[in-house]
């Protein structure tokens, strides 16, 4: 077994079997180039490239190249159903799975209410299923379990703007 010297002095075992593997963790890989990859994604952190247009960094030109296409108006996936279209095809994916067929993978055990959004799922239990109500009103003094019903309350019945 030979080993070689990395980056930042972490070394890539050379295995009998033609397989690099990472000294940190049990992942392991015939090209040489992913163990780098792995190795500055998992454990260095490290994004070095960069969104031109939002500045916003990724691990991968293919996670960069994915993302440039939120600052594009090029929608070429349209749903088969309603002809809305989408940016990407994940994103009609889901729009079809929720909006036409209805899937909801989270249910409430208190209510059974039904949801779609695991986020939305964890609101509920938290604004519906719990005394605690963190977020108050500088106004009225009402209390509110989510930051976003207190912020719906400031706009309905205090005319205050959207912030």
């Amino acid at each position: 077994m030979s080993v070689r010297e990395c980056d930042n002095n972490i070394t890539i075992n050379y295995g009998e079997n033609k397989s690099n593997k990472c000294n940190l963790c049990h992942y392991s890989s015939k090209r040489l180039a992913h163990i780098r990859s792995h190795i500055n994604r998992v454990h260095l952190k490290l994004k070095t490239h960069k969104c031109a247009t939002c500045g916003k960094n990724f691990y991968s030109k293919h996670e960069l190249h994915n993302h440039s296409i939120v600052h594009s108006n090029i929608r070429t996936h349209k749903c088969n159903v309603c002809s809305q279209t989408f940016k990407t095809e994940s994103v009609m994916v889901n729009h079809i799975k929720y909006t036409h067929l209805k899937i909801k993978l989270y249910n409430c055990e208190d209510c059974g209410q039904k949801f779609h959004i695991k986020n939305t799922y964890l609101s509920h239990l938290k604004g519906h299923h719990t005394n605690i109500k963190e977020f108050m009103c500088n106004l009225c003094n009402r209390s509110f379990a989510i930051k976003y019903y207190l912020k719906k309350h400031e706009r309905r019945l205090h005319k205050l703007p959207n912030i």
